[in-house]
C-alpha cells in the first residue's frame, strides 16, 4: 500500500478510518449524556466496547459492556446509540479475537466457537494463544500463557 493510501486511512472520520477501528475495537455503543466510564489509566470515555456476539434485546447497558468495568458507578438502562450486530450463532466457525484488555484468571472460551485471546498484555497481563489440532469446539485446556 502506498504511503498517500496509509495517511488517508488514518485520517479521523473518514470512511477508511471508521471501517479500520470498527475491525481493532469492535462496535462501540455511546452511553447517554451524563455517563461516562473510568478506564484502568484513569482516562473517561463515553463509549463502550460491547459483547457483540450477543442478542442486545432485552439486555441493560451494564450487560453489553465487554469487559465488565465495575468503576462505572450508575449506568442507564440502554446505551444511546446500538451498533448493528447479529448473534454469533453455534453453526459459526471457531473465531477468535482480541483488543478487549479481559482480566480473566483462567483463559476460556466464551462460547464452544468463541474466544478473546487478549489478557492485557500491555497492562501486565499473560499473553495468551490457542493451540489448535482441528476441533469444532474449543477447549479450555488449549489455551496456553
Amino acid at each position: 500500500m502506498r504511503g498517500e493510501n496509509l495517511e488517508r486511512l488514518s485520517r479521523k472520520g473518514t470512511v477508511g478510518a471508521k471501517a479500520i477501528e470498527r475491525i481493532l475495537n469492535g462496535p462501540e455503543a455511546l452511553l447517554p449524556e451524563g455517563h461516562e466510564q473510568i478506564l484502568h489509566d484513569g482516562s473517561r470515555r463515553r463509549d463502550i466496547r460491547i459483547r457483540w456476539w450477543e442478542g442486545y434485546t432485552g439486555q441493560t447497558c451494564r450487560e453489553w459492556i465487554f469487559p465488565a468495568n465495575p468503576a462505572i458507578p450508575d449506568l442507564p438502562p440502554v446505551p444511546t446509540s446500538i451498533p448493528e450486530s447479529r448473534p454469533y450463532g453455534d453453526e459459526e466457525p471457531l473465531l477468535f479475537f482480541g483488543h478487549y484488555a479481559i482480566t480473566r484468571e483462567t483463559p476460556a472460551p466464551i462460547f464452544p466457537n468463541l474466544a478473546c485471546l487478549d489478557y492485557g498484555l500491555g497492562k501486565g497481563g499473560p499473553l495468551v494463544a490457542y493451540r489448535w489440532d482441528g476441533e469444532r469446539q474449543l477447549r479450555p485446556e488449549h489455551f496456553i500463557q
